[in-house]
């Protein structure tokens, strides 16, 4: 830790004048701390991280200590304490809890192998038709992950995985122009597995809505240990949240429609709606296109917190809803108006 301190020091000493006291805009202290600028955003308006100062153009303004102060809350969530905790510590608390974090992980370590006979250990069924040495020497580099099972293909799975039990299955597709949901879901239940997660390189949107739908956990193969563990545990936590009791009348109420216009569909009426002389057709494109947007962005959140996760599911939830009303409208809309719509 005293090295990143020391490297973030020096990087920005040889780069600033001496004579006055730096600052450093969003893009530099997300490279400088490790913090990405979506995060750092998200971290500053709900947990009020560290406060930046602006420059008279209104752009956000970090100084050296407000960088080493997140790049250790970075080290802190990354070894898995929530943010939500972490964020209200001061500096001399950030680094005591640091210390202890990595002594205890330590000494978990070395007491136990892995840690992976720890109750937060996640057992996990592997299918990989052509990357499965690589991604199951992933999981074996984890200390939350345990290998159960390990086929090549989908049909040596279901034939040969008779004494298997695992709570996740993970699959690596590289290419996924179509899928077989039907043989997944097959190997999901016969492994009785809580969840699953499919790993792509190139997909198709329409394949992962479809895997999404049907429960998945969908992602792009990741490089590194820490990912995959985080979408293994989003797949328990869907699970989970899959699980609960509803209230009475919120188990009456029926699940929210797909979506009734694609992007072709409402680039279509944007253009059309070019010659009339309303302009409320395109402000419902729009409107229709920043719900969509913000559904599927709270659909692929990876949180590993429970209550995020259980967050964006609401999030997700209402604004699908507040889409299927506004697609509605503009389908009312376009109709009186002549505006092309889809079949």
């Amino acid at each position: 830790m005293a090295n990143i301190m020391n490297s973030i020091t020096s990087t920005i000493s040889d780069s600033t004048d001496s004579k006055a006291a730096p600052t450093y805009r969003s893009g530099s202290a997300a490279r400088l701390s490790g913090v990405p600028v979506e995060t750092l955003r998200v971290w500053e308006r709900r947990y009020s991280v560290v406060n930046p100062k602006r420059s008279e153009h209104g752009q956000r303004e970090y100084s050296l200590d407000q960088i080493k102060q997140l790049s250790l809350i970075k080290q802190l969530v990354d070894l898995g304490n929530q943010i939500g905790v972490v964020a209200r510590l001061s500096r001399e608390e950030l680094l005591e809890m640091l210390s202890i974090t990595k002594a205890s992980a330590a000494d978990s370590s070395s007491a136990n192998g892995a840690s992976k006979a720890e109750a937060n250990h996640i057992r996990v069924a592997v299918v990989a038709e052509r990357m499965g040495t690589s991604l199951v020497g992933m999981c074996n580099c984890s200390a939350v992950l345990e290998v159960i099972g390990n086929g090549t293909t989908m049909k040596n799975a279901l034939a040969g995985w008779a004494e298997v039990t695992a709570e996740v299955l993970l699959v690596e597709i590289n290419e996924m122009a179509d899928v077989d949901l039907d043989s997944i879901d097959q190997i999901r239940r016969k492994i009785k597995a809580y969840g699953g997660v499919i790993l792509y390189r190139f997909a198709r949107h329409s394949v992962i809505r479809k895997l999404r739908s049907a429960g998945f956990v969908v992602a792009r193969i990741p490089s590194d240990p820490k990912e995959i563990e985080a979408l293994c545990q989003r797949a328990l936590v869907m699970h989970v949240l899959t699980q609960a009791p509803t209230k009475s009348h919120e188990a009456t109420q029926p699940e929210v429609a797909a979506a009734r216009f694609n992007d072709k569909a409402l680039s279509a009426i944007e253009l059309a709606s070019n010659s009339v002389y309303c302009e409320c057709p395109r402000h419902l494109v729009d409107i229709v296109r920043t719900l969509s947007s913000f559904e599927r962005y709270s659909a692929e959140c990876q949180n590993r917190n429970l209550d995020d996760v259980a967050l964006h599911h609401a999030m997700g939830k209402a604004t699908a809803q507040a889409r299927v009303i506004m697609e509605k409208m503009l389908e009312q809309v376009a109709k009186a108006e002549g505006l092309p719509l889809p079949d």
